[in-house]
């Protein structure tokens, strides 16, 4: 249930992001068909999980990479030879646990490796600025993000 979850909400967004690329509005109803869809399923599984099926007025859009980034470890199968896709996923990141119960709005989280892994990537350089950029319906947030020493990267 917890990966349906997931697979849904990133259908959703994906649709929802993918809606201003569609040049041939013939195809904009059917697009629009599949959103509604892929909305109820979500909601649908929301519930079962004792999540809230609507958590905002608004979903998430995303961006090609964005979807991407979040489905790439699902997508399998690819022959010898076929092209590469068009996309590029973000670096992983894994969450170092914390000791402490989690606080929202005053507990920091840990992305061990996050600036190695972007650096390796060619991402950023040793002195840019990097920001976690959290999204929440239309809401988007942006925080900076500092590095911590020693092993965690």
């Amino acid at each position: 249930m917890a990966l349906s979850s997931v697979l849904e909400g990133v259908g959703v967004s994906a649709y929802l992001g993918a809606a201003a690329e569609i040049l041939d509005k013939t195809y904009l109803t059917i697009a629009g068909s599949i959103l509604t869809v892929e909305s109820r399923h979500s909601s649908y599984i929301r519930a079962a999980l004792g999540e809230s099926p609507f958590p905002k007025p608004f979903d998430t859009p995303l961006d090609f990479n964005q979807v991407y980034s979040l489905a790439a470890q699902f997508i399998t199968g690819f022959a010898k030879g076929d092209p590469a896709l068009p996309f590029t996923a973000f670096p992983p990141l894994a969450i170092q646990p914390s000791q402490y119960p989690y606080t929202a709005g005053s507990s920091s989280v840990t992305f061990s490796h996050a600036k190695k892994n972007a650096l390796a990537k060619g991402l950023i350089t040793s002195s840019t600025k990097v920001f976690a950029v959290l999204f929440s319906g239309l809401d988007t947030y942006y925080v900076l993000v500092y590095e911590t020493q020693g092993n965690s990267g």
